[in-house]
């Protein structure tokens, strides 16, 4: 759409449906998603990550259905995209999978998330300090919502969460939700108030 609201390009992706979308860094779209059959079941294999130039021309297929474990879920389901400089970064909830592409669409490694299925996972983003989830737990009564809603350092290679410190942007009664990268700088926006915030993670 252009600034006005009104559509100026359909792009049909069928039988592939997109369930999440990105823009790379040099500004072309990266989809991520499934090809079902008539009853809505995962067919057996098809690339689940697809490449779109500015015109909505589709420039290259990535990963593989077969490349996830099986399971009753589709690598689409509560699935999430990141972007970098050099990669896409797709975390699967429905694999328990979180899985790096090149942007030539070569696979660069896939590791188990399984510490990001035991929370809801609001927000990814990467950045050359590393991988970083905005995790939503279960708020007993009487805690903060700053304590429920945090940023946290995902470790790949280890299968640990570690809470990063986010008490100076933000106040007890504040969550925050991770939308992404803007080059080594995590972008996040704080609620209730709203707001937009650039922040550096060492």
């Amino acid at each position: 759409m252009n600034p006005a609201g009104d559509t100026t390009r359909w792009v049909i992706t069928a039988p592939f449906a997109a369930r999440r979308v990105i823009f790379g860094p040099d500004g072309t779209l990266w989809a991520f998603g499934r090809v079902y059959d008539n009853n809505f079941n995962d067919l057996p294999d098809y690339a689940t990550l697809r490449h779109y130039d500015a015109q909505g021309k589709l420039i290259g297929t990535a990963l593989p259905r077969s490349a996830f474990p099986a399971g009753k879920f589709s690598p689409s389901h509560d699935c999430l995209l990141a972007a970098t400089g050099d990669r896409i970064g797709i975390y699967s909830h429905g694999a328990a999978r979180w899985a790096e592409v090149s942007l030539e669409g070569a696979l660069i490694g896939m590791w188990e998330a399984t510490p990001l299925q035991n929370v809801l996972v609001t927000g990814i983003g990467m950045t050359s300090a590393g991988v970083f989830a905005s995790v939503q737990n279960q708020c007993p009564p009487g805690s903060s919502t700053a304590d429920c809603m945090l940023l946290q350092r995902f470790n790949k290679v280890e299968q640990s969460l570690t809470p990063v410190d986010t008490a100076q942007i933000r106040t007890a009664d504040q969550g925050i939700y991770l939308m992404g990268s803007d080059g080594d700088r995590l972008v996040a926006r704080v609620h209730p108030r709203g707001s937009i915030m650039w922040l550096n993670v060492d």
